[in-house]
C-alpha cells in the first residue's frame, strides 16, 4: 500500500498544508516556491497562566441546588449552578508564528508529499528540491533544500505576537511573548497585566555558499541550504534562549544527513509496527484531494480507508511523544489567535477519543504524555475536590489546560450542560488502566496507575448520594445534552445520568481488579463493593432503549452529536452481548434513535457512531460512517472537520477501524467481529490485544485465513472467530473450538499461536 498523501499543487490555506511534529514542535507546511510557509506551534505555548483562588461558595452553591433538585425544581437547580458555582474558562493553545522561505523558484513539475512511515514532506518544482521533518530525538524542525544551480533564499520568522527578531551568527533569533488571555467567544486578547509566557524561536542555517543578514531576516546563497528550529519557552525554563542555542547548536554538529538517519530511525520504530491492506484500488495514482472528491461523487476507494487510518497513527506519532505535552483538540497544530473551545482539552469526549486507538494501534508510548499529565493534575484535582464538594480523592471537570487548570467552568454565560461535569477524573483514570491492560506492566500499574485510580474512586465514594434506596449523583448532566422536564422546561441538570453511573462502576470494578492483581490490601477496598451492589445499572426506557437521563424525558436533540449514555459499549465494555444482551439490544435501540434523527454531525461523533457500530458487530455500518466522515468531515489534507479542524476525529477514526478487526474486551479476543462485506480479502499485522498480544489477521473472500498471535505476557482468553478454526502453537498440539463456542486458551508469553479455520 501507498502510505502517503500527495498534492499537484501547494496548499491554499491552513487545511491544505501538511502536518510534521516531534511532541514539542509542530509545522504545517503549505509548500508555496516562490514564497513558502511553515506555521509553528511548541506544546507550552499557551496564553496567560490559569493560576488564582478559586470561585468562593462553591460548596453552598451545590448543597443548594441538591435541595432544589430533590424538590423538583430543575430549572432552580440549573441556574444556582450557573450563577454561583461555574467560573471562567482556562488559557488557550496559541500559535507561535512562522517561518518564511522566499526565493525566485518556479512552479513546474510540482508535486507535495508526506510519507507517512518517514514522517516527511517533500517539495519538489522545477530545479529545487525541500524537505521538512520534525525530529523528535534532537527537538528540532529540519528543512533542507537542495536546487540544481545556486541560488539565493531569504529566510524569515514572524509572530502574530509581540516579538524581537534579530539575525545575525548565521543564524535568526526570534523572542515570543504570549498574550494574558484570549477569549474566543468574543475574539478579543488581554496584554494588560504582562503573565504572558515567553517562547524563543532559534533558528540556525547550514549551506555550501553564503549567509548574509538582510534587515531581521538571512539571505541564503547556495545549492544546499539546511535550516534547524527549535523553539523553547520559559515554561519549560527559566532561560529558554539558552535552551533553544544548546539544541539547534547539537542539532547542527550532527548534520542535515545525521540529523534525518535518527529521524527516520525513530519513527520507524514506532510506524512499522503495524500494517494495513485493504485492497488496492488504482486510487492512489490520483492525489490526495482528488481521491477525496471521487469518493465524494459516489467511487469506492477501500485504500483511503487504510491511508486514513495510519494517517491517524501518524497524528499520535507526531503530536503525542515521551516528555511532551498530551495531545490537544487539534494536536500539536493551531494557526488560531482565538481559537475555537480554547484548543485546549476539552475532558467530556475530546481529549479521551484522542487516545483511543493508541494502545490498540501498538503506540503504548504515544499514550504516556496523556496519564502523566493526569498525575500532574492530582494537586489541583484535589483541591478541587475540597473546596468544590468537601470530597476527599481529587476531581476534574470539562477542562484543563497547560497548568492543569480544574473548575467547572461556563464563564458568565455559561450552562451547566457542559460546565457542570464532575466525571473526566473517573473517565482519565480509566486510561491508566487501560494502559496496564494492554502492556501487562505490573510496575506501572502499582507506582502510577492505582494510586491516581484510587484517588479518583475516593471522590466518588463521597461525592455519591443515596436517593430511593440506591446511590446516585446528584446533581448530573449527560454531557451538553438536554432534555424536557415535567413542566416542560428545557433543562440539563438531572438525578444519575447513564454516563455517570458507567464511568464510576467501571472505575470501582477497575480499583477492585488492580488491587486484586497487586495484591493490595486497601480499607478502601469494602466501600467500593458496598457501593457498587448500591449503584444502580443503566435503565430501559419503555421504548426499549437505553435511558440517557433518569427517566424516559421528551428528547430536544434527539439526534444529538454525543453518545454518552453508550459509554459502556464504546469505550467501554461493560455492556456487550454476551455478559448484559438486554441492555446490549437497549444500546442499540438507542443509537438507532440518534440516527434516526440525524446523529453524527461533526466528524468526532460519526467517529464515535463507527466504533460503536464496530462493537454491535455491523461491519457494512461501520464501513458506510466511515465513508461518510470522509466525505462530509474531512479536509484535503484529510484533517477531521468539526467544522473547524479537531484531531479527535482523526483518532476516533483509527479506533473504529481497529474495532472492525479486532476486538478485545473483558478476556475475549474477537478476530475480524464487524468486517464489511466490501472488504472482501485484506490483511492487518501488528495490531495489540489486552493481554499485551501483538495480533496479526488475514482473511480471503470474507473469511478468516490466518491469525498469528504472540502474546508477550502469559495470559488466558477466550478466542471468538467468525468460523471454527483450530489453534496451534510451539510445543503444544491443535486445539479445536467450533464455530460460535467460547473457550478459554492459556496463552504462554513467548510463544506464537496460528489460527486457521477448520476446512
Amino acid at each position: 500500500m501507498n502510505e502517503t498523501l500527495w498534492y499537484e499543487k501547494p496548499a491554499e490555506n491552513w487545511n491544505e498544508a501538511l502536518p510534521i511534529g516531534n511532541g514539542y514542535l509542530g509545522g504545517m507546511v503549505f509548500g508555496k516556491v516562490g514564497k513558502e510557509q511553515i506555521a509553528l506551534n511548541a506544546d507550552t505555548f499557551w496564553s496567560g497562566n490559569s493560576a488564582g483562588e478559586p470561585r468562593s461558595g462553591g460548596y453552598e452553591a451545590l448543597c443548594e441546588a441538591r435541595q432544589l433538585l430533590v424538590s423538583g425544581d430543575r430549572v432552580g437547580a440549573q441556574r444556582v449552578l450557573e450563577e454561583r458555582f461555574l467560573s471562567d474558562f482556562g488559557a488557550s493553545y496559541l500559535p507561535v508564528g512562522d517561518l518564511w522561505i522566499e526565493s525566485e523558484g518556479e512552479a513546474g513539475d510540482y508535486r507535495r508529499t508526506l510519507s507517512l512511515p518517514d514522517s516527511l514532506v517533500t517539495v519538489t518544482a522545477s530545479g529545487e528540491r525541500r524537505q521538512y521533518f520534525a525530529s523528535f530525538p534532537a527537538r528540532v524542525i529540519v528543512c533542507r533544500i537542495e536546487r540544481e544551480t545556486p541560488a539565493t533564499a531569504v529566510i524569515r520568522l514572524t509572530s502574530p505576537w509581540e516579538n524581537n527578531c534579530k539575525a545575525e551568527n548565521g543564524g535568526i533569533t526570534m523572542t515570543v511573548k504570549a498574550p494574558d488571555d484570549v477569549d474566543p467567544n468574543t475574539h478579543t486578547i488581554s496584554t494588560d497585566r504582562g503573565i504572558g509566557m515567553t517562547a524563543v524561536c532559534r533558528l540556525a542555517v547550514l549551506t555550501d555558499g553564503s549567509v548574509i543578514p538582510q534587515g531581521d531576516g538571512l539571505a541564503c546563497t547556495g545549492k544546499t541550504v539546511t535550516l534547524i528550529l527549535n523553539i523553547t519557552t520559559s515554561y519549560q525554563t527559566p532561560e529558554p534562549e539558552k535552551l533553544a542555542d544548546a539544541l539547534v547548536s547539537r542539532a547542527a554538529a550532527v548534520g542535515f544527513e545525521g540529523l534525518l538517519a535518527e529521524h527516520l530511525a525513530d519513527v520507524h520504530a514506532l510506524y512499522d509496527r503495524v500494517s494495513l491492506n485493504l485492497g488496492e484500488t488504482g486510487a492512489d495514482a490520483l492525489p490526495t484531494d482528488q481521491r477525496l472528491a471521487a469518493l465524494r461523487q459516489g467511487g469506492s476507494d477501500l485504500g483511503l480507508i487504510a491511508l486514513m487510518y495510519q494517517f491517524g497513527r501518524y497524528l499520535t506519532i507526531a503530536s503525542s511523544r515521551s516528555g511532551s505535552q498530551p495531545a490537544t483538540l487539534q494536536g500539536i497544530w493551531n494557526d488560531q489567535t482565538t481559537p475555537p473551545w480554547w484548543c485546549s482539552y476539552t475532558l467530556n469526549i475530546n481529549t479521551e477519543m484522542n487516545y483511543w486507538p493508541t494502545e490498540a494501534a501498538n503506540l503504548s508510548e504515544c499514550h504516556l504524555p496523556l496519564l502523566d499529565k493526569l498525575t500532574a493534575m492530582l494537586p489541583e484535582g484535589r483541591r478541587a475536590a475540597a473546596h468544590y464538594y468537601h470530597c476527599r480523592g481529587f476531581v476534574s471537570h470539562l477542562q484543563t489546560d497547560l497548568w492543569q487548570y480544574n473548575r467547572p467552568v461556563g464563564g458568565a454565560a455559561g450552562s451547566a450542560r457542559y460546565g457542570y461535569w464532575p466525571m473526566s477524573g473517573g473517565w482519565l483514570s480509566l486510561h491508566l488502566w487501560e494502559h496496564f491492560l494492554y502492556t501487562g506492566d505490573r510496575d506501572f500499574l502499582r507506582e502510577r496507575a492505582y494510586p491516581v485510580m484510587r484517588e479518583a474512586a475516593l471522590f466518588f465514594t463521597d461525592y455519591l448520594c443515596r436517593k430511593d434506596g440506591v446511590l446516585t449523583t446528584l446533581p448530573s448532566t449527560s454531557p451538553e445534552h438536554d432534555y424536557i422536564a415535567p413542566d416542560g422546561a428545557q433543562v440539563a441538570v438531572d438525578v444519575g445520568t447513564a454516563m455517570d453511573r458507567e464511568i464510576i462502576g467501571a472505575l470501582f470494578s477497575a480499583v477492585e481488579a488492580a488491587a486484586a492483581i497487586l495484591g493490595i490490601s486497601d480499607d478502601l477496598l469494602p466501600a467500593i463493593r458496598q457501593m457498587l451492589r448500591l449503584l444502580p445499572p443503566p435503565e430501559i426506557g419503555p421504548d426499549g432503549a437505553l435511558l440517557e437521563f433518569s427517566a424516559p424525558y421528551d428528547d430536544p436533540e434527539a439526534g444529538h452529536r454525543h453518545l454518552s449514555h453508550l459509554f459502556a459499549v464504546c469505550p467501554g465494555g461493560q455492556i456487550n452481548a454476551q455478559d448484559t444482551p438486554k441492555l446490549f439490544r437497549a444500546a442499540r435501540k438507542s443509537l438507532a434513535l440518534r440516527l434516526e434523527n440525524g446523529g453524527g454531525k461533526t466528524g468526532w461523533s460519526i467517529a464515535w457512531i463507527a466504533g460503536l457500530l464496530a462493537r454491535f458487530g455491523e461491519g457494512d455500518a461501520v464501513l458506510s460512517a466511515l465513508v461518510r466522515q470522509l466525505c462530509d468531515s474531512t479536509y484535503p489534507n484529510l484533517f477531521d472537520r468539526h467544522p473547524p479542524f479537531q484531531i479527535d476525529g482523526n483518532f476516533g477514526f483509527t479506533h473504529a477501524v481497529q474495532e472492525m478487526l479486532l476486538q478485545s474486551q473483558n478476556g475475549r479476543l474477537s478476530l475480524l467481529p464487524a468486517l464489511p462485506r466490501a472488504l472482501n480479502s485484506g490483511s492487518v499485522a501488528g495490531l495489540k490485544a489486552r493481554g499485551n498480544i501483538t495480533v496479526s489477521i488475514t482473511w480471503e473472500n470474507g473469511r478468516l485465513r490466518e491469525a498469528i498471535l504472540r502474546p508477550e505476557e502469559n495470559c488466558t482468553v477466550t478466542l471468538i472467530a467468525p468460523e471454527g478454526f483450530l489453534l496451534t502453537a510451539e510445543k503444544t498440539s491443535a486445539l479445536r473450538a467450533a464455530q460460535g463456542e467460547l473457550r478459554q486458551y492459556p496463552l504462554q508469553k513467548g510463544l506464537t499461536y496460528r489460527l486457521t479455520p477448520l476446512s
